[in-house]
């Protein structure tokens, strides 16, 4: 009986990595949502400013522009490893 548990607790071992491995790519797929929706949220805001050519906003939408563009860089360089 001792052959039976340790088959059994192999395939309980695989089946938490592989579990694991679903639930970081389900992590990875949400953040990377998150990534796209704030860079169309500042897509279409610095369309709005760009009109108004009012520069400290400008500034602002480029920054927040910016800084979305970093986190996709972060985001891509961790799903790729």
């Amino acid at each position: 009986m001792g052959i039976l548990h340790k088959k059994q607790s192999a395939e309980y071992l695989r089946l938490a990595v592989r579990t694991e491995a679903v639930a970081a790519k389900l992590e990875i797929a949400v953040k990377t949502q998150k990534v796209t929706s704030s860079m169309s949220q500042v897509t279409k805001a610095m369309g709005k400013v760009m009109s108004s050519m009012d520069l400290p906003k400008i500034q602002e939408i480029m920054d927040k522009f910016e800084k979305a563009f970093e986190d996709a860089d972060v985001m891509s360089s961790t799903v790729t490893g």
